[in-house]
């Protein structure tokens, strides 16, 4: 490696050198090969605001949310001037999106697939989580309610409060995996 950069500054020790060999190569002694040492210099990012991406790079056809701290890995260089960039989501690398340059910080390595995943829970969670309070607050208000047009209201948002609360707690049981 000082061979390499032209400095003494730049070394690995033997044991981290292994470490990181271990690690390009997903076991230890295997032989680096080109296409593990590729995916380990693949440019990566993760999102720094909470978005919608696309489907197309001009496109207003929305394909899902990339939510804080997920990560994405680019697919194709950016153009100067653009907008958007195209990239495979890391909790899903089979879809592509289109996703605000924007919205995204450059991100190590590590931040994968489970960092990915766990991002994204943690936002339906909260989502989950407001909703409920939301659906909570109305109900308090209606409670008082006893005839009218009202009544039936509060009936299906006793409904969705039920639902809500049953999919608020397959979220709690899922983040605490």
């Amino acid at each position: 490696l000082p061979e390499l950069v032209g400095g003494d500054d730049a070394c690995l020790t033997e044991d981290r050198a292994f470490e990181l060999s271990a690690r390009i190569a997903g076991s230890a002694g295997a032989p680096v090969t080109a296409a593990a040492f590729k995916a380990l210099l693949q440019e990566r990012y993760v999102c720094a605001t909470g978005t919608a991406a696309f489907r197309s790079q001009g496109g207003d056809d929305e394909a899902c949310t990339v939510e804080v701290g997920e990560g994405l890995e680019l697919v194709e260089p950016c153009t100067a001037g653009a907008a958007r960039g195209h990239f495979a989501l890391a909790r899903d690398p089979s879809t592509q999106v289109w996703v605000p340059l924007e919205c995204l910080k450059a991100s190590p390595p590590f931040v994968g697939k489970i960092e990915s995943i766990e991002a994204f829970v943690k936002a339906v969670h909260q989502r989950c989580t407001e909703a409920s309070q939301a659906v909570d607050q109305k109900t308090v208000g209606l409670s008082h309610v006893k005839q009218g047009p009202l009544v039936e209201v509060k009936g299906k948002l006793q409904q969705i409060r039920t639902a809500l609360s049953t999919e608020r707690a397959r979220a709690d049981a899922l983040k605490k995996r």
